[in-house]
């Protein structure tokens, strides 16, 4: 899977015993497995340290590091003066990122099968708590196209009833996949396990489309669009897979249009009766809340520089957006931080895509997934209402850059 010679391999080997251990502790970290979350921190601490110690890995202070350290302390404390603490917030704030960053870049030795295996944990195990609270929402209210009430789902571990966009950040990595699983089908890859993608993927839909989420199509539509960018700019010399990749696409364009037009399976009948089809027509994307709340808290940071919570927002609690929610909460300090380290990851995944060593596949899948997330913090309250997001987003960013520097060394 990664296009170097035999002497690149041979550096690469690794010991791979334990490495289920790794990938297990990182699933049940993304299920949020029982909500024990500060229990699933430390045994990700703990398991990742024993795999570390197996693979003779080592770590290297880096710049995202001291970033994402930074960030961390300057929004706990502040975090704690306008707010109750507690050792959930503890550990949630102040001890995760850090801790979750140390291990992803502590952990890789080199092996690029290792990458892929966590990265694909990470998207499952929010699937699947995902599916898991639509099972219970579909044993409240049956399989109906339009939301029966509220957009509110239950909470599979705890009860506790998120919004439907809420519900909708468990889906949108794996939409994300789209593009990905289509190179899979296409490229003499797992083929099987690209048809496993698109089934999911087609499920992930089908509740975007219940549940009235729009931000989840649009992250597919975005993200598949960037991926055929991407895809052909790094694969100028492969003109046979290209034209594979594109035929494929085009099938699959052709089908839905087949299936839609001629409401095969009801499935134009589900769509135009759906919350998502019916919020669509009703409601434009300028008249969102979300876009009077980016602009309330632009106008109001000279006012409120170290936040506090007390800038009007205007029809909603939070700013749906993980820097500006920042902001909102504990001021322009963490802010700074937040954006640097951003920029610096964001550099990485540069550096991951222009690396001629690495294969198009994991550029696809990291380079998918990374817009995922960028795109959920772009527009959902991440640290105040699924923290394990961004949490995840730091272990793989400490994956990437300990995998660079190993490329970098070897190319």
């Amino acid at each position: 899977m990664i296009n170097t010679d035999k002497k690149f391999n041979g550096m690469l080997l690794e010991r791979k015993n334990l490495d289920w251990l790794w990938y297990l502790v990182v699933f049940f970290l993304s299920l949020n497995f029982m909500a024990k979350s500060n229990f699933l921190l430390l045994s990700l601490f703990t398991g990742g340290i024993i795999v570390a110690f197996y693979k003779k890995s080592r770590f290297r202070i880096t710049t995202e590091f001291v970033l994402i350290w930074l960030f961390s302390i300057a929004y706990y404390l502040l975090l704690i003066q306008y707010t109750y603490g507690g050792i959930g917030a503890l550990f949630t704030y102040l001890i995760g990122p850090v801790t979750i960053y140390f291990m992803g870049y502590t952990v890789v030795k080199g092996n690029t099968g290792f990458i892929f295996k966590t990265v694909l944990m990470i998207i499952m195990g929010n699937f699947i708590h995902g599916t898991l609270n639509m099972i219970k929402y579909f044993q409240r209210y049956g399989f109906i196209s339009t939301v029966a009430g509220p957009r509110i789902i239950p909470d599979i571990w705890t009860g506790v009833e998120f919004t439907a966009t809420i519900q909708g950040t468990k889906f949108t990595l794996m939409l994300g996949l789209l593009f990905y699983s289509i190179l899979l089908i296409t490229n003499k890859g797992n083929k099987k396990f690209g048809f496993l993608i698109i089934l999911l993927i087609i499920f992930s839909l089908f509740v975007a489309f219940i549940l009235g989420n729009r931000t989840a199509i649009a992250i597919l539509l975005i993200n598949f669009a960037a991926n055929i960018v991407l895809y052909n700019f790094s694969c100028k010399k492969f003109d046979q897979n290209r034209f594979k990749v594109i035929n494929f696409i085009l099938f699959i364009l052709l089908i839905i249009f087949v299936f839609y037009t001629s409401n095969i399976f009801n499935i134009k009948e589900f769509i135009q009766s759906s919350t998502w089809y019916l919020r669509s027509n009703s409601m434009e994307l300028t008249d969102d809340p979300r876009i009077e709340a980016y602009k309330n808290v632009l106008v109001q940071i000279v006012r409120y520089p170290l936040g506090g919570y007390r800038m009007h927002l205007g029809n909603v609690n939070y700013v749906h957006n993980l820097w500006l929610d920042v902001i909102y909460a504990t001021g322009l300090i963490p802010f700074i931080f937040l954006v640097l380290y951003t920029l610096q990851v964001m550099y990485s995944l540069l550096e991951v895509i222009r690396n001629n060593y690495i294969s198009i596949d994991l550029k696809i899948l990291l380079f998918s997934t990374y817009l995922a997330f960028i795109l959920n913090f772009m527009v959902e309250p991440i640290l105040e209402g699924v923290p394990f997001m961004f949490l995840s987003f730091c272990l793989i960013n400490g994956m990437v850059k300990k995998y660079l520097e190993i490329f970098k060394k070897i190319s």
